[in-house]
């Protein structure tokens, strides 16, 4: 893990705290694709469908909080 962590802080905007949330709740198993890691987080998009009604939600915060919380800070300092 410690060494996920610095690799992740070696890119421009995450700082040790964020590399170190990520890596413990989120990059200690493997994903296939990215669809994965949204679910893991918590980033997916909630779709609402009622007959002819569609629309999106928002993100379905069904994930990790911490991992959601973590990433969308360091959406927020990118």
């Amino acid at each position: 893990m410690e060494a996920k962590a610095v690799q992740l802080a070696q890119l421009q905007a995450i700082g040790p705290q964020i590399a170190q949330v990520l890596a413990n709740e989120v990059f200690y198993r493997d994903f296939r694709n990215r669809r994965q890691v949204g679910s893991c987080v918590g980033l997916t998009d909630t779709p609402y469908d009622s007959g002819a009604s569609r629309r999106q939600q928002g993100i379905s915060k069904a994930g990790n909080h911490r991992a959601r919380t973590s990433a969308i800070e360091l959406a927020w300092l990118w």
